[in-house]
């Protein structure tokens, strides 16, 4: 983008956040910013890293958003929150639209994709939350932007590392990007494990990405005894996905099956999901549509002000947005298919990762339930981007068969 493309990015994002914020009722205060139990857990691992009290809360909060919440909360408070998460907003845009940009070489699509973002009023009204949501989405978008900029290069060791560290970064954020390094980790051996033993610098900068993710595991392992990102996937399979599925299954009181959980073993959980295949994969698919076409309770969470029309509006976007997936998994497909039956390897990578990513966020939030659409969120980062590129080049490619037809 030039200096005047950018500049109009930016005023028309900042005016409509602006406008939003005033017609909606946004509000920067104590009482949003600090809604649910787990903002409140957040800033209290904030606390404790500028030298306040021990809180169980860092066994489950990964330390980055923290970290990055101190400083500006010990300077403005509140302000200083929103203003991070206001900027992660901005920031991340900014990152979709470029990279949408480069990867079609469209205009257009950057601003079909500008108007996606900015159309989703959650996604706004995150900001005015302490959750790790909006930062999530503002790492998505750099992980995307590096991996359309720097394509090119996707069979050096240099585009793996780059993918690692923004997992990485991404993993001290949620840390259900831990299995993603894994899989990244295990690629670097599998593909590159010879020109590891070429060349021992390599092996320094996976060493030197590698050591935040050490740390984390390190102080959860000193102060819980666990060496893990954090509890909190262990917690949420059990009390949320396996208790809500039993007590279904059993007709019990949840509270109960909460209880009777801790009695058991790994194994007999397992043993119990195998004889219960059915309802425990019903439940799941159905945790993913609900959390897609979840209500925006974001909107209007500890708020005065409620509004009615813009509850509406965004579960009717939600409801579009499922829709959407469903038509987009169609084209993925084509393009995946066309991009391999053309050796088109730079395109079959790109759609992959992206594809894949986005894939793995939005089914992991099939274990847990009653947030809106607050877990599904940040992955608009990816699919704002991947499904207008993906219809420009399934059209792109029928008109090209036509004309071979004609010709």
């Amino acid at each position: 983008m030039n200096r005047k493309q950018f500049f109009v990015l930016n005023t028309v994002s900042i005016s409509l956040y602006s406008v939003c914020s005033v017609l909606l009722g946004f509000e920067i205060s104590e009482s949003s910013m600090f809604a649910t139990n787990d903002s409140n857990s957040y800033i209290a691992v904030a606390d404790w890293i500028f030298g306040g009290e021990i809180t169980g809360h860092t066994a489950k909060r990964p330390l980055l958003f923290p970290l990055m919440m101190v400083l500006p909360y010990k300077i403005a408070g509140i302000y200083g929150i929103w203003f991070l998460q206001f900027s992660c907003w901005l920031v991340g845009i900014n990152l979709c639209v470029r990279a949408v940009v480069r990867w079609s070489k469209k205009e257009l699509i950057g601003w079909i994709v500008l108007g996606i973002l900015l159309s989703n009023l959650s996604l706004i009204a995150m900001t005015f939350h302490a959750l790790s949501e909006i930062p999530t989405f503002f790492f998505l978008s750099l992980l995307l932007h590096f991996i359309v900029t720097k394509i090119d290069r996707f069979r050096s060791i240099y585009f793996i590392h780059g993918i690692l560290f923004f997992l990485v970064l991404l993993t001290l954020i949620k840390g259900v990007f831990y299995y993603m390094v894994l899989l990244c980790l295990v690629m670097l051996i599998v593909f590159y494990g010879r020109k590891y033993l070429k060349t021992p610098r390599s092996i320094a900068w996976l060493a030197l990405i590698l050591v935040p993710l050490f740390a984390q595991m390190s102080i959860v392992k000193k102060l819980h005894g666990e060496f893990v990102v954090s509890t909190i996937g262990g917690d949420t399979f059990d009390n949320y996905y396996f208790a809500k599925a039993m007590s279904e299954i059993e007709g019990s009181d949840r509270g109960e099956v909460i209880q009777y959980i801790g009695t058991l073993t790994s194994q007999e959980k397992k043993g119990y999901i195998l004889n219960h295949k059915k309802e425990f994969y019903e439940q799941f698919v159905g945790n993913v549509k609900e959390n897609i076409e979840g209500d925006p309770i974001y909107l209007n969470l500890g708020r005065p002000k409620q509004n009615l029309g813009a509850f509406v509006y965004m579960k009717i976007i939600n409801r579009l947005i499922f829709i959407l997936h469903w038509f987009g998994l169609i084209v993925i497909l084509i393009n995946l298919y066309l991009a391999f039956r053309f050796k088109r390897f730079k395109d079959l990578t790109l759609i992959l990762i992206i594809a894949g990513l986005m894939a793995y966020y939005i089914l992991t939030t099939g274990l847990s339930f009653w947030q809106g659409d607050r877990l599904v969120l940040p992955s608009i980062a990816l699919w704002s981007v991947l499904y207008p590129v993906m219809i420009m080049m399934t059209i792109h490619q029928i008109k090209r068969i036509r004309n071979q037809k004609i010709e």
